[in-house]
């Protein structure tokens, strides 16, 4: 891909969800809903991780 940038005030990342990653999950457990789950079980494919979440939060590194 090629390098590219963008500014702006404010940015919305729309990638996906985070049920292929359970740690994420357990992380991001709404309190309303009580305790997590020992045991979790994904209806999503294990691509659905959040991965891009954490990318996008990366500090600029140029």
């Amino acid at each position: 891909m090629a390098k590219f940038e963008f500014r702006a005030s404010a940015v919305i990342v729309a990638s996906g969800g985070i049920g292929g990653n359970h740690d994420l999950v357990r992380k991001n457990w709404p309190k309303r809903m009580g305790r997590v789950p020992k045991q979790l079980l994904s209806g999503v494919p294990a691509h659905v991780d959040g991965r891009m979440i954490g990318i996008a939060q990366r500090p600029e590194r140029g």
